[in-house]
């Protein structure tokens, strides 16, 4: 059924998506009007503000169906919105988007619940806590150093564990750290991470419309997620071979699915397009008691640079440029948001620039010194 969805809106199949809501039945729509509509509602909203926040108004939904309590009433909107005008095209576009979202966020919630993934990821914790990570943490600053000049993107030169002088031309922050250790006493910082519905609905649908997925497209892998952040490239490593060792005699099944954290080659996952080959990091896929785990393992130096750099490695910009191309177009097409002339590179290069403000760094490039006369 989810299949049928999705083309269903990518087609603008109205009478599809009315016969597929005709089959559900009483319990189906009792649940999905009582939480779905309203979630996936305030979760579209809030990927706006999020990405493209200047276009808030522009791509907010329409009063009727904003205000709509239930997925008859959005029905209702379909069957009686029969013109081609803008006004029209959109209503009726909307009306179809948040009932065949919310289905297929009810749907999905059903084979693969959020509560299984807290579940699933809670039990691989406790497996961790138990073989690799050693008790405790400590609070710990680092410090960083990046290259003042806009065109080399404020990359990190160097890292210091203790607080540095003010070194002339760099500048200089600060990173607490919630530290834990492993057993053989290596260091990282341990970061969990799961996808939520809205977002792994999202990535079915973009799984389903390129046909890209290495495995089967209704299949999200890394809603349950862990990144292990090591101060160095060598402990890092250890920490790889010390985890792969805890995981295989648990049972599990160890894929690894990229790792460019030597020399950047290229981007650890090659068949994305978005992804940068500066972004360092391996990658290994677990499948363990009938659930599959993504671990991302990378360095400090790395993980600062995925976060303050303004290049293509930063992850809020990766995130950018991945709604530019490729989520903004499934949930805003620009034949029902005439607002928004394309979802291109132009429009992209506007939205980085307003991010980077974000981030925090000075845009003006270091002044030249005049020569003496």
């Amino acid at each position: 059924m989810i299949d049928r969805l999705i083309t269903a809106i990518n087609e603008g199949d109205v009478e599809a998506c009315i016969e597929m809501v005709a089959a559900l039945d009483e319990q189906d729509l009792g649940r999905i009007n009582e939480f779905r509509l309203g979630y996936v509602k305030d979760k579209r909203a809030g990927y706006v503000r999020e990405m493209v926040p200047s276009l808030k108004k522009e791509l907010g939904l329409v009063t009727e169906v904003k205000v709509a309590p239930d997925v008859h009433t959005l029905l209702h909107h379909l069957r009686r919105l029969s013109g081609d005008d803008e006004i029209a095209r959109r209503q009726r576009f909307e009306a179809m988007s948040i009932i065949v979202f919310s289905v297929l966020v009810d749907r999905f919630n059903v084979q693969d619940s959020q509560r299984n993934v807290l579940r699933d990821m809670s039990a691989m914790t406790a497996l961790l806590d138990e073989k690799l990570i050693s008790p405790g943490s400590v609070s710990m600053d680092l410090y960083t150093a990046h290259d003042p000049d806009p065109e080399k993107h404020y990359r990190v030169r160097e890292v210091f564990l203790e607080a540095p002088p003010r070194r002339p031309g760099l500048l200089l922050r600060d990173h607490p750290l919630p530290l834990r250790r492993s057993r053989s006493g290596i260091p990282f910082v341990f970061d969990p991470r799961d996808k939520d519905l809205f977002q792994s609905v999202l990535k079915i649908w973009k799984q389903v419309k390129t046909a890209k997925a290495k495995h089967d497209p209704f299949e999200v892998r890394d809603r349950r997620a862990f990144k292990f952040v090591g101060l160095t490239l060598g402990e890092t490593r250890r920490l790889i071979g010390e985890f792969v060792e805890v995981l295989e005699d648990a049972g599990a099944r160890i894929v690894p699915d990229g790792d460019n954290l030597d020399e950047p080659v290229g981007a650890a996952d090659v068949e994305n397009l978005d992804s940068s080959r500066n972004f360092r990091v391996a990658k290994i896929m677990v499948s363990w008691n009938a659930a599959w785990y993504e671990f991302q393992f990378t360095t400090f130096e790395h993980d600062v640079n995925a976060e303050y750099s303004i290049g293509p490695e930063n992850h809020n910009l990766y995130k950018l440029g991945q709604a530019v191309r490729t989520y903004l177009p499934l949930l805003f097409p620009t034949w029902a948001y005439q607002t928004v002339e394309a979802w291109d590179d132009a429009l992209l290069e506007k939205l980085r620039l307003r991010m980077i403000q974000r981030i925090g760094w000075n845009l003006d490039p270091p002044r030249r010194k005049r020569k003496a006369t």
